[in-house]
């Protein structure tokens, strides 16, 4: 038989850690509630690229930061944030497109400096950049002619020939033609029978 004085209550805990920096010298208000992000999701991309951050004890006096980079931060609602992804050339100096994989720390500032790391990072994907220069069509089919001699640069009539004869008597024609994907140029070559 127990008595009174010898029953126990056994009930249990939780443990939660936190990681913080108080980035402009100690302050007075409390570090709580933290706030924690469970993940991040990317929508668009390129310019218009927007990561939305879901957790919980989110507010308005916080902002998102890529590394050291503050992002446009919208707040929503205590469990959903919306930032603009910073442009590439803000971590890669002369950076106008994403060349190879980039990783940056992402964390919640608060309005009176306190920075509470999220553990979550985001990656910048290499993309394709600008393509190199390219001649334009005139340049390549007739590239002693000059705007002074009637044609524009930038302007070719689709009825456009060129034909040009080599030391064997071969005839080749050059023609833009209209197939299913839009313009696209072909070659035709005819061998004539000498005289």
């Amino acid at each position: 038989m127990i008595n009174d004085g010898a029953s126990w209550t056994i009930i249990s805990t939780d443990k939660a850690e936190y990681t913080f920096y108080e980035g402009m010298g100690p302050i007075h208000s409390p570090v709580t509630p933290v706030p924690v992000v469970h993940s991040l999701n990317l929508n668009g991309g390129g310019d218009v690229a927007m990561l939305e951050l879901t957790g919980e004890n989110l507010s308005p006096v916080l902002k998102v930061w890529f590394g050291d980079v503050e992002a446009e931060t919208m707040y929503r609602c205590q469990e959903s944030m919306l930032c603009v992804v910073p442009d590439i050339g803000a971590f890669r100096e002369g950076w106008q497109w994403v060349r190879q994989p980039t990783q940056v720390q992402v964390s919640l500032v608060r309005s009176d400096g306190v920075i509470y790391a999220t553990g979550l990072t985001f990656t910048y994907t290499p993309e394709p950049g600008p393509r190199p220069h390219c001649p334009s069509v005139d340049d390549v089919l007739r590239p002693g002619l000059t705007q002074s001699q009637g044609l524009h640069p930038h302007h070719t009539p689709l009825s456009h020939h060129l034909l040009q004869s080599d030391h064997n008597n071969h005839s080749i024609s050059h023609s833009l033609g209209i197939g299913s994907q839009g313009m696209s140029p072909y070659v035709q070559t005819h061998h004539q029978s000498p005289l």
